[in-house]
């Protein structure tokens, strides 16, 4: 992993600790991705995990609303859900290089889940330029439970000097 991979997969981490979210290792190869970091935070009630992953420098013209719903039934699967009974709810977190253009939103809003197809859900997107230090981040409705797992990501990039690109 890159150092800068490394920083934000620390960082949230450290925040998202309070919720009692556990690191877990996890190999997918799927082009395109370099690197994942998954934590994931199970009980009776909830299936929850926070993907963050690197996109290879290589890999260009990365289509990152294809990516995460490739890689939200893939990561499903490796967390055991149930599907009708027992879905993944999820963040995605996607650093790359130079990705972020000034005026850029990458339809994230059109990425995101906004119904429950009781597999895999996909709650927040976040993606992150590890060059210029900014990020966009959209979410789906009913932030009741999940708005504080998406608020801590933003604390935690916050924390390591990350800015909003849309502010």
């Amino acid at each position: 992993m890159s150092e800068g991979f490394n920083q934000i997969c620390d960082s949230i981490f450290e925040n998202e600790k309070q919720y009692k979210f556990r690191k877990r290792h996890l190999k997918i190869k799927i082009e395109g991705v370099q690197d994942v970091f998954l934590l994931t935070k199970k009980n009776f009630f909830m299936n929850s995990g926070i993907v963050v992953l690197k996109i290879d420098p290589q890999f260009k013209d990365v289509n990152y609303a294809k990516l995460c719903e490739k890689m939200k039934f893939k990561i499903a699967f490796k967390v055991l859900f149930v599907p009708m009974i027992y879905a993944f709810f999820h963040q995605f977190i996607i650093v790359d290089e130079n990705m972020i253009e000034e005026d850029s939103s990458f339809g994230l809003s059109s990425a995101v889940d906004s119904i429950d197809n009781q597999i895999s859900i996909t709650q927040s997107i976040t993606l992150i330029d590890s060059v210029k230090k900014k990020y966009i981040h959209s979410r789906t409705w009913g932030q009741v439970i999940s708005g504080r797992f998406q608020d801590a990501i933003l604390k935690a990039l916050q924390e390591i000097s990350y800015t909003d690109n849309e502010k």
